[in-house]
This record gives structure tokens, C-alpha cells and sequence, in this order.
């Protein structure tokens, strides 16, 4: 980044600094008397002034380190947005908004929130003996490391989905039918296309025509949803059977 220094040449000015400091005092010191008198304005100044050096001192490590995790948020920041898609980074607020059915501030304040729990269980590092790399790990206790969910579900109301390279995918609403085809390659032989196909029933849910037993878990509401889906669907094919039967009469008559 032009213009500025790097972390390690911030660092090493601030210990430079502390140094001169500490060399300083040691000859003020042996200059001085090791008895202090409150009524001699010579030890009173002698007393401000180290004072005022180790006040200068610690306000110098501070800003050091403010600007060192000013470039650190900096670069984590470019790293982020350089993952966004181009047209998605030239969008609005507002255009965001309406493409993805949803408010950005809001999702931006959730992040904030929930990065912000679980900081009390923390242990606070000790400042004489903390490491500048050295991260605290969370105290837990005797409670289990928590896993993520293995379960696919369909997204909730209020989230978004993003694919592999951070791009938001639009949701799907409560009730569609969601049509999921994969290629498997085995060797030399052409891809096989395979295709799944959910109904989702809201609140995280579906059930997959491939596997029914996904119906013991939903509740009254959801298996009402899903019935009807089903009897459009049905009816859908009905229609679309309907009608090749009937090309295939006329094509054999012809």
C-alpha cells in the first residue's frame, strides 16, 4: 500500500522508542538522588518528567498498534470484496435490495451481532505476557465442540444463500418445486444426468420425491402445503402424459 508502513517497520520504531525511554531514565537516575523530596521543585520536575516520558511511551505502543490493526481490518476488508462479483459490487443498496429480496443493512447488523457473542467467555490475555500473533482460544468448559449441521435444508426466511466463489443465490419460496440435476463422470463413459426434485414446505424444510420418509417431520401446516404441491404436480403430469399419448396416436396413424 503506497504511502504507508508496513506492521514490521511500525514495530520496530515503537521498540526503538521504549528503549531510548528506558535508557533515558537509567541516566536521569544515577543523576538524581534516591531519596524524593515533595518540597524541591527540582525532584517535583524530575517526577512529572518521567511521568510524562512513560505516558509518551505507552500512547506510542497504542497508536502503533491502532495502526497495525487499522491495516490488518484493511486488507481483510479488500480481501472480501475482491471475492464479490464485479456486477454485484457496482449494485445500489437499494438494487441489492430488490434482486435478492432482502435488506442489507440488517443482514450487515446480524454479522455484527452475532460475531459480537460468545466475547465474554473469552479469558483476557495478560499484557505482560501476550503475544502480538497469539490469538485466545474460547474457554468451553466440559461442554462438546459444537459441529455444523449435516442436514441439508432450504433456506429460512431473512437468509441468502451464496455458492462456492461468496455470489448470492436467489431462494426459493415457500411451496415451489426446486429441480436439482447433477452429472456424475465414471471414467471414459459420457456423464450421467441425475435429477431431484423438492417441494419446499417452509422454515428450512422439504421433501424429496426421491426419499418420502422426509414427511415424518413435518408439522400439519407443512404436510397441507405438501399435499397440495403434490396434487398440482400430479396434475401437471397428468396434462403433460395426456398429451403425449395423444401425439404418439396421431404420429402412428400418419
Amino acid at each position: 500500500m503506497p504511502g504507508s508502513r508496513s506492521r514490521t517497520e511500525q514495530l520496530r520504531e515503537a521498540t526503538k522508542r521504549q528503549i531510548v525511554g528506558v535508557l533515558t531514565d537509567t541516566t536521569n537516575n544515577r543523576k538524581s538522588s534516591t531519596v524524593v523530596d515533595g518540597s524541591d521543585p527540582t525532584h517535583v520536575s524530575l517526577m512529572i518528567q518521567d511521568l510524562q516520558r512513560d505516558f509518551d511511551r505507552r500512547l506510542d505502543a497504542i497508536k502503533s498498534e491502532m495502526l497495525a490493526c487499522k491495516q490488518d481490518q484493511y486488507q481483510a476488508h479488500c480481501k472480501g470484496v475482491i471475492k464479490i462479483p464485479k456486477p454485484t459490487r457496482s449494485m445500489t443498496v437499494k438494487e441489492f435490495n430488490q434482486k435478492y429480496n432482502c435488506s442489507l443493512l440488517d443482514l450487515l447488523q446480524n454479522v455484527r451481532a452475532h460475531a459480537s457473542e460468545g466475547f465474554a467467555s473469552i479469558p483476557a490475555a495478560v499484557c505482560g505476557k501476550r503475544e502480538r500473533l497469539e490469538t485466545p482460544i474460547p474457554f468451553r468448559g466440559n461442554r462438546t465442540v459444537q459441529t455444523p449441521s449435516t442436514i441439508i435444508r432450504t433456506v429460512r426466511r431473512g437468509e441468502i444463500m451464496f455458492s462456492k466463489n461468496g455470489s448470492p443465490v436467489d431462494n426459493t419460496d415457500e411451496g415451489a418445486l426446486v429441480a436439482t440435476v447433477t452429472k456424475k463422470r465414471r471414467g471414459n463413459a459420457p456423464p450421467a444426468a441425475t435429477a431431484n426434485f423438492d417441494i419446499n414446505v417452509g422454515e428450512g424444510k422439504y421433501i424429496s420425491l426421491n426419499d418420502p420418509s422426509g414427511l415424518q417431520n413435518l408439522d400439519a401446516n407443512m404436510k397441507t402445503n405438501a399435499v397440495a404441491q403434490l396434487k398440482v404436480l400430479q396434475d401437471q403430469m397428468a396434462t403433460l402424459m395426456e398429451q403425449l399419448t395423444t401425439n404418439e396416436k396421431t404420429t402412428t396413424k400418419n
